[in-house]
């Protein structure tokens, strides 16, 4: 009912300012406070277990194992977060005048599409993509027999487990993400390279984007945010396998502006409003 209220009607002064913290309250709640590590675990793990499946022939059925209720319903938490966001955004928009789609009141230019927020776009998501890095370097080492940051005892379980592998596969796929998120300053984020057949010169919907690097955003803040909460000096021992998890939420933050700034130089001609 109160959703409803907010995309129905306009209020002014301190209705909409209660209308607005209570919106962005929830979408802050649902998306970063009941999700935990175990959703990023659980996605993370999604590609590696597909490789295994299709080129090593591994069962699947143990990553199956890790799919729960409560980890789909962190998934269905961050849903509903994204839509209340979205509620919260097109109010704040219509309670000023504004486009609710694309937030614009006339064709002046913004800070947003101009050449500072380029150039601050640009190094903002250089961050997101070199913030990995030391988590990367430790988990391959790892895999190459050199027991970076780890006690001797600590590497021989690691090794007996086989979480050396888990690790490295880990690692790769931070490696690849880190690809993708160079797209979002890169002509090829704009339009599809000769590379991806069947799709050359077609335009990249803003959305194949968007999506995914804010929802891997949220990701990576949560499960950053609880290794801080979480961090003891006693793990310092063991430097190697825990520091690397204090980066997490830099590289979240970094790639959720990134996608934003991304968003707003794809930005063109709104078709609800005419503005550019």
């Amino acid at each position: 009912m109160i959703a409803l209220f907010i995309c129905k009607y306009k209020a002014r002064g301190f209705i909409r300012g209660i209308l607005i913290l209570y919106a962005w309250s929830a979408a802050t709640i649902l998306c970063f406070v009941i999700p935990d590590s175990r959703l990023l675990v659980t996605v993370a793990y999604t590609p590696i277990s597909l490789i295994g499946a299709i080129f090593f022939k591994l069962p699947v059925h143990y990553y199956f194992d890790h799919i729960t209720w409560p980890v789909i319903n962190q998934l269905i938490s961050i849903a509903g977060g994204w839509l209340w966001a979205g509620t919260a955004l097109s109010f704040q928009r219509k309670s000023i005048n504004a486009c609710s789609y694309c937030g614009r009141k006339s064709d002046a230019i913004r800070w947003m599409a101009s050449d500072s927020a380029v150039r601050w776009g640009r190094w903002i998501t250089y961050v997101a993509i070199l913030a990995p890095a030391y988590y990367d370097i430790t988990r391959i080492a790892w895999l190459l027999g050199i027991p970076l940051g780890v006690t001797k005892e600590f590497y021989q379980s690691l090794q007996d487990s086989g979480a050396v592998w888990a690790g490295a596969g880990l690692a790769l796929v931070s490696i690849s993400g880190a690809m993708l998120i160079h797209g979002l300053i890169k002509p090829w984020g704009e339009v599809f390279p000769r590379w991806i057949p069947f799709m050359v010169g077609k335009r990249v919907p803003p959305a194949l984007a968007i999506v995914p690097a804010g929802f891997v955003s949220i990701l990576f803040t949560v499960t950053g945010t609880g290794a801080v909460l979480d961090f003891s000096f006693s793990n310092l021992q063991n430097w190697g396998a825990s520091t690397p998890l204090l980066l997490f939420p830099i590289w979240g933050i970094a790639l959720g502006v990134a996608t934003i700034f991304y968003y707003y130089r794809r930005q063109g001609r709104c078709h609800h409003c005419g503005l550019k």
